[in-house]
């Protein structure tokens, strides 16, 4: 993910800070009323709609939760251990941060944003599902999203088994 985001390998601290300025994001949106791009998945389902929303909701709260813990975890323990270095590595990076804009593959790094979530609740959706979130052109529905399946395939994206190709079903 930081590759395709930013243009090179994060060290671990500016790593954390990443997932956690990026879950913070969505969470404001979410606070305001707006609806993050993960969203559009929930949308035209009926009755389910509201109920995976608030599932949702509540994973992105936890992993900022999650997120904010380990930063202050980090921090604790450079206080704690004298550790005036990795105090200025916190800072570096929080800098970083301040003015740094994205670079590389921003759909690559969609698409790993959205694993991390799904590897973190062993969850699985299928292309048509990560292609709606994507706002992937509905043209390519019809061949089956070849152009996204073969992202998927070399980021190790979890895809579930979807409704099988129409036209593969004729043939």
């Amino acid at each position: 993910m930081l590759l395709a985001d930013r243009g090179r390998k994060f060290s671990g601290i500016e790593l954390l800070l990443n997932l956690h300025y990026e879950t913070l994001e969505r969470f404001r949106q979410i606070q305001v009323g707006e609806k993050p791009p993960e969203v559009k998945l929930f949308e035209g389902m009926p009755s389910e709609k509201a109920a995976l929303f608030v599932k949702y909701c509540g994973a992105i709260e936890k992993h900022l939760r999650n997120y904010i813990s380990q930063l202050s975890q980090v921090f604790i323990e450079a206080v704690n251990s004298h550790d005036s270095d990795k105090i200025i590595q916190i800072a570096e990076a929080v800098k970083l941060f301040q003015t740094f804009k994205p670079q590389g593959d921003p759909v690559r790094s969609k698409i790993l944003f959205n694993k991390m979530l799904l590897d973190q609740k062993a969850e699985r959706w299928t292309i048509g599902q990560l292609a709606k979130i994507m706002e992937w052109p509905e043209d390519d529905q019809a061949n089956g999203f070849p152009h996204l399946r073969r992202l998927c395939k070399e980021l190790e994206f979890p895809l579930a088994p979807g409704k099988p190709n129409k036209q593969k079903e004729i043939a």
